[in-house]
């Protein structure tokens, strides 16, 4: 055995940093949380922070383990609902604590100040604050946690043994800790070291019992399905403000009906006009649904449905589930898409899982929404329907309920009362209105007969008499019908030039103050206002589209100018002359297409010219004007007239300036959360590009503006466009990342006019994708046609990633068979399999030719596997004719397939089987002993791409199996294993590794990494499966072995991910 002498070093530098942040590190952070917390009065610090410490407990950022140290503390006073701390448990203190609970309470309970870079990331040099040291401390450990090596360089030794001795310097009073110092002169050598690191394993053995505590307690929180925590808050906030509102709300019969649906069916879908009380009924519903213990969890998208069920009873909610304004195809494809998904996740014990949705009447009348295929066409209840329309008995009690908030129930008359709920138009918004100012109440039986007139004429009168009020409504709808206080500010310049232009075209007097603005927003509380904290915000969406509707025809060129993007792209449309007439929607403004050369269009023309020169093209992009081919030419022309640049080569150069920042591009993928879903994954890709990868080109074929692309593509010479088409980098000529672009953006007609200029459909995107890739996972068979006719390999994969297009394609029997069709080198076996034809197969089973490979490497058994053909699968294995007796069949006449070949990217059939999750399919495969463990191109082994727990149980019971059987056979052969020498130092170090998990352990079939260093567990928990069967597959795991500490190449553990996605906090 070596002497212990031999250390070299760098793994001496490595033993020193090690201590530091082991033994020193623990003993300072508990010096600094007892000067905060001083431990004779640390039992009154918990009993007056009682309610935040439970409140920190139930957000999982302090485990059960961690709370029973607290509770054990002496003195400290805990509500009877806790169970009683059992008989002689040890009393606790601050020593008791380790250093992630010591920052847990410092920084909740000790005002401790959050980093620079947070705590999750190594502070900045300069920031010495103790909450940066902290953080020094935790970062440090977690990097020695998950080192790999056991050595340091001289150079990382002195800058990191740096940071963290003036970390700990900065936390003991400015002083070097003595236990510094001890560490630069402790004698590594000889029996000082064993007995040092004997000390040091107890020590963290120690702290590895809480650890693997904690493990299962956020384990235990994770399998329960709770909801992220900042997400839960959210919805939390939305609910308090929704019981004050429910306080007027009154059950109409179509409220009842809608309760008495839902009972029975999980996904209702609410529709009427504006201002009938869509989404109130909706949020009451989900109310009652609380008191019977539903969650309420207010969604966006059929993925966030997916991304949020848990296993408790819940009530999704949308609004304007699909477009505010008008059917977004998008989003009903989304929807379509993600239907079968919806199906099971809908399908929980005893109807435990309900969506409820509104939607305005003008787009559930739609054709093409009442014959689509998803969940929300199934139950929709028309509030305006004459057996659910409201009675005048409602009405009157509607009306009187929000009168009585008001205290106006005594100042009407019945006569009075009888005539106003003759009104058919918005009657619960309008008792709203009436109720809330006292200008509107004195001409209720006018407003009720005529509202949008009247309203119409109060904004008329308003823009005269009080101009004030005028500009303030005026200014608010033009911030999107939010408006912050915050500009009132006499010190605030924000916006005043903005604020300026609309008091000068509202005829305000120059010295107007904003004393006085401010002033008229709060005369409005009531009647056009709410008031939520800082922010003035309009009582309803009716009003903000009426204000602007309003604005527009009083000065058309200063709204375009100066209103919100939004404006334009949902609130203006154009149409044909020979349209049939469309069911539009109040408050949309519509120009005919004859009218687009006239002059009161030019700040049209020349606000959407500016926002392209500017650079701005996200929003502008997304409007339905762009649509239309009459509309684009004009454009063009403005613009050309105006910047002369579409013309050339300059405009593709014309880099996006403005839309970089993170904040933009936050909003920018929040507008696309409610439209362009199908653009989504193209549009954020450009927002995130690299500098040559953001010009108007890419951001037009991004957004699928086949229009607009034509108008452009016809104007650029074959030189511009070669240009285009060409490669991203130099020295790598297969990059060319605008043809897949445009693929992933999803117009057929702008692929094939890229095609037909020559573009290659055998490149790759800057991520290593190839465009017949991008085809399949968008689940487009016209596009992915399109490609292979033209020469798209189907098999092809760039060396770094596995973005295979028939793993795209997995359990999509329509792309799979699509993609087959074009594999070349197809014998008869493979073309009888894809045609289904068993007779054929079965006639063919001695030829030779039962493992050919086609271009792609797939065998006759890979297609059977792909097709998911169970019974090609037992012709292949003749398993039928075991089945059916077939004793006198000599089965070594017969060919046997081979079970393990592998494709030209290392899959297996057992791999295709896996991904496919065909439990039938891959127990023949084992049965007829497929090896589990070969790795495919990527390193993966079919654990990788396991997304059941019966699949991964089998596959790790075969391996355990087949280990059993060979560690058997060499014993009975009487081999010897080899006995490898280690030193002292390498012992200890191995020793710590197995008490503490804090190394590489023995990465056997379930730890074995792919070429990222993800593990099966990481590939678990990335995939977007149902979390059912996530915890199935992650218990199966961890009962075999699976390590959760193993880190990838980023540096990242399997439980860190888990962690991470609930936002748990350390």
């Amino acid at each position: 055995m070596a002497s212990i002498s031999q250390l070299s070093e760098e793994e001496r530098n490595f033993t020193r940093f090690f201590l530091l942040n082991f033994k020193v590190s623990p003993v300072i952070a508990r010096r600094f949380f007892d000067g905060i917390f001083p431990p004779a009065y640390l039992d009154q610090t918990i009993n007056r922070n009682m309610p935040a410490i439970i409140s920190l407990n139930k957000s999982k950022r302090i485990n059960a383990v961690q709370l029973d140290l607290l509770r054990g503390v002496p003195g400290t006073v805990w509500p009877s609902y806790f169970p009683p701390i059992p008989v002689g448990t040890n009393a606790t203190s601050s020593n008791d604590f380790d250093l992630t609970m010591m920052i847990c309470l410092l920084r909740n309970l000790g005002g401790l100040i959050t980093p620079s870079n947070g705590w999750d990331q190594l502070p900045h040099p300069n920031d010495t604050l103790p909450g940066a040291s902290m953080a020094t401390l935790k970062w440090y450990r977690n990097q020695m946690a998950h080192a790999t090596v056991t050595s340091m360089d001289n150079n990382a030794f002195t800058d990191e043994w740096t940071r963290v001795e003036r970390a700990l310097t900065s936390l003991n009073k400015g002083q070097i800790p003595h236990e510094i110092t001890e560490i630069l002169h402790y004698d590594l050598d000889g029996e000082k070291a064993k007995t040092l690191a004997i000390a040091e394993q107890k020590q963290l053995t120690k702290e590895y019992e809480k650890e693997k505590e904690q493990i299962e307690s956020d384990f235990s929180y994770y399998r329960e399905g709770n909801l992220p925590k900042n997400f839960a808050d959210a919805n939390e906030n939305f609910v308090k403000t929704w019981i004050t509102d429910d306080e007027i709300f009154y059950e109409t019969k179509g409220t009842k009906l809608v309760y008495d649906k839902v009972k029975d069916n999980n996904c209702i879908l609410v529709t009427s006009n504006s201002g009938l009380g869509k989404t109130a009924t909706i949020r009451h519903i989900a109310l009652k649904l609380k008191l019977e213990r539903y969650e309420i969890v207010v969604v966006e998208s059929p993925d966030d449905i997916i991304k949020y069920k848990t296993n408790k009873k819940q009530v999704f909610l949308i609004d304007d589930v699909l477009g505010k304004y008008d059917l977004s195809p998008t989003l009903m494809e989304e929807w379509e898409r993600k239907n079968e998904k919806l199906k099971s996740c809908l399908k929980t014990e005893f109807g435990s899982t309900k969506i409820l949705c509104t939607l305005r009447l003008q787009i559930a009348l739609n054709k093409r929404f009442k014959n689509a295929s998803t969940i929300l066409n199934k139950v929709v209840i028309n509030l305006e329907r004459e057996s659910n329309i409201l009675s005048k008995e409602e009405k009157q009690k509607i009306l009187m309920k929000h009168l009585g908030r008001s205290n106006f129930e005594n100042e009407i008359k019945t006569e009075e009362i009888k005539k106003m709920c003759e009104n058919k138009y918005a009657f619960p918004l309008l008792c709203k209105l009436v109720s809330n100012s006292k200008e509107r109440f004195k001409q209720r039986v006018a407003f009720f007969r005529q509202p949008l007139s009247l309203f119409s004429e109060e904004l008329d009168k308003m823009s005269i008499e009080n101009n004030k009020l005028y500009c303030i409504l005026v200014i608010c709808m033009l911030y999107n019908g939010s408006l912050s206080s915050i500009i009132f500010d006499i010190y605030s310049k924000k916006c005043d030039k903005k604020i300026n232009r609309i008091m000068q075209t509202c005829r305000l007097e120059s010295n107007v103050s904003k004393k006085e603005l401010e002033d008229s927003a709060c005369s409005a509380v009531g009647s056009y206002f709410i008031r939520d904290r800082n922010n003035f915000r309009f009582i309803h969406d009716a009003l903000e589209e009426t204000v602007g509707c309003h604005f527009y025809t009083f000065d058309p060129a200063v709204m375009l100018s100066e209103c919100d993007i939004s404006f334009i792209t949902d609130r203006i449309r154009v149409r044909s002359n020979e349209n049939s007439p469309e069911i539009v929607g109040e408050n949309i403004v519509i120009i005919k297409e004859d009218e687009l050369n006239e002059n009161h269009l030019e700040p049209l023309y020349n606000r959407l010219s500016d926002e392209l020169s500017n650079g701005r093209f996200s929003t502008l992009l997304m409007s339905d004007l762009f649509k239309n081919r009459n509309f684009v030419r004009l454009f063009g022309t403005t613009f050309d007239n105006k910047h002369c640049t579409l013309k050339s080569k300059y405009t593709l150069l014309m880099k996006n300036s403005s839309e970089i920042s993170r904040s933009v591009y936050k909003k920018t993928l929040d507008i696309l959360s409610n439209d362009n879903k199908d653009n989504r994954d193209a549009i954020s890709r450009v927002i995130r590009a690299i500098y040559g990868r953001r010009t108007l080109m890419y951001w037009i074929i991004a957004y699928s503006c086949h229009e607009f692309f034509q108008y452009i593509w016809n104007k650029m010479t074959k030189i511009e466009r070669k240009w285009v088409l060409g490669r991203d980098y130099f020295n790598q000529h297969l990059v060319k990342s605008f043809f897949p672009l445009a693929v992933l953006g999803g117009s057929f007609d702008i692929v094939n006019e890229l095609i037909c200029s020559g573009a290659d459909v055998n490149c790759f995107s800057e991520f290593g994708e190839t465009p017949l890739y991008i085809a399949v996972k968008s689940g487009c068979c016209k596009m992915m046609r399109l490609l292979m006719e033209n020469g798209a390999h189907v098999n092809l994969r760039r060396w770094f990633t596995m973005n295979i297009p028939i793993l795209a394609a997995s359990n999509k029997l329509e792309l799979t068979s699509l993609i087959l069709e074009y594999d070349l080198n197809q014998t008869e076996l493979h073309k009888a399999v894809r045609r289904d034809d068993l007779e054929s197969l079965r006639s063919k089973l001695r030829s030779e030719d039962i493992d050919w490979k086609t271009k792609s490497g797939w065998t006759v058994l890979h297609y059977a596997v792909l097709l998911n053909n169970l019974q090609a699968v037992e012709v292949l294995f003749h398993e039928e004719l075991v089945q059916n007796h077939y004793s006198y069949f000599d089965f070594k006449q017969v060919h046997r397939v081979k079970v393990s070949t592998a494709d030209n990217n290392g899959l297996t059939a057992v791999h295709l089987a896996v991904i496919n999750n065909n439990i039938d399919i891959l127990s023949i495969l084992l049965r007829n002993k497929a090896e589990v463990k070969i790795r495919d191109g990527f390193d993966r082994t079919p654990l990788h791409y396991t997304t059941s727990g019966i699949a991964t149980r089998m596959l790790v019971t075969h391996s355990t199996r087949k280990q059993c059987l060979e560690n058997t056979r060499l014993l009975e052969k009487g081999r010897e294993y080899n006995k490898t020498s280690m030193s002292a130092f390498r012992t200890t170090c191995f020793n710590i590794t197995l008490h503490t998990a804090l190394r590489n352990m023995c990465r056997d079939f379930v730890n074995m990494p792919d070429k990222e260093g993800n593990t099966a567990l990481h590939s678990v928990i990335k995939s977007n499966i149902l979390k059912e069967e996530s915890h199935s597959c992650i218990d199966t795991l961890f009962e075999n072995g699976a390590n959760p500490f193993l880190v990838n190449n980023d540096v990242i553990s399997s439980y860190g991910l888990i962690q991470s996605s609930f936002d748990t906090i350390w």
